[in-house]
């Protein structure tokens, strides 16, 4: 799994040494984002501190996440994101079998889900886009998958995560016969070198004058950490039906499967923005 993107200001923190304007103090209050200050002198304790925090929001999932700290840190924006996916509609817990998976030039043994029903797709030269509805219908599991001849890196020189609603926008309902891997993405990631890879560069720099007005002359933002905990698999109830829903709804159908490395987005469609984004390149590691 290599995350790209998450976004969830619910369990976001910003541990800081600085003194925090009272106007930002409420900014950070209307996005919940939570305010702790530390004494970042004092490095293995604000380790410490910081580790238990992680450990708490993940539900005692994850320990130890940071290991070592910059000693000229003085702010530190951790994130984590925490989702078990609802299906609107439900895999089937029976029809899902051990299927090949191809990366690398290898294949591997995969636990692959598979349904039958109509969803929203989208096609472009590099890939093929589908849009499952979760949680609710409030968002969509988006799954980009490469064309034959085209890698994740082609994806991802040709896909930009702001044209996503326009994706959406473009698709079309199709009869789908859908497989997708079961698969877990747990793990931490160091956001700094992601968003520079997308120019958001500024916020990292000591001379940034916009973090000098809400935290001194020598606030800035030295460390950006997300921790993930998604888990994507069949339904989280007894699914009652045993019959292949193929055999009830028939007719043509167009295939799905995602066999080898794809991309899994979480998109909220009300307010058009990419929550999570990740490559699966390894279903079966977390």
């Amino acid at each position: 799994m290599e995350q790209l993107l998450a976004i969830d200001n619910a369990d976001s923190v910003l541990f800081h040494s600085s003194e925090i304007s009272e106007k930002y103090k409420k900014m950070s209050k209307a996005h919940r984002m939570n305010l702790e200050k530390i004494d970042f002198t004092n490095l293995p304790e604000a380790i410490r501190v910081i580790n238990e925090w992680i450990t708490k929001h993940t539900n005692g999932q994850m320990f130890n996440v940071i290991r070592e700290l910059d000693a000229r840190i003085n702010m530190a924006l951790f994130s984590v994101f925490m989702r078990q996916i609802t299906w609107v509609r439900s895999f089937n817990p029976t029809l899902t079998k051990k299927k090949p998976f191809y990366a690398g030039g290898k294949s591997m043994e995969v636990e692959m889900m598979k349904r039958y029903y109509i969803y929203n797709v989208t096609e472009a030269k590099f890939a093929n886009f589908a849009f499952i509805p979760i949680n609710h219908n409030h968002q969509q599991a988006v799954i980009i998958l490469p064309n034959e001849g085209f890698t994740l890196d082609d994806v991802f020189k040709h896909f930009k995560f702001i044209d996503l609603p326009i994706y959406y926008q473009k698709s079309s309902v199709s009869y789908l016969k859908l497989k997708i891997p079961k698969f877990t993405l747990l793990g931490s990631k160091d956001m700094v070198r992601t968003l520079k890879h997308f120019n958001v560069s500024l916020i990292f720099e000591s001379n940034n004058k916009d973090f000098k007005d809400f935290a001194g002359e020598n606030g800035f933002l030295k460390t950006f950490l997300q921790v993930v905990n998604v888990e994507v698999k069949e339904a989280r109830t007894i699914y009652f039906s045993n019959t292949d829903d193929d055999a009830v709804m028939g007719g043509w159908k167009t295939d799905f499967i995602c066999d080898r490395p794809f991309y899994f987005l979480i998109y909220d469609h009300n307010a058009r923005i990419v929550l999570l984004a990740a490559s699966i390149k390894n279903p079966n590691a977390a």
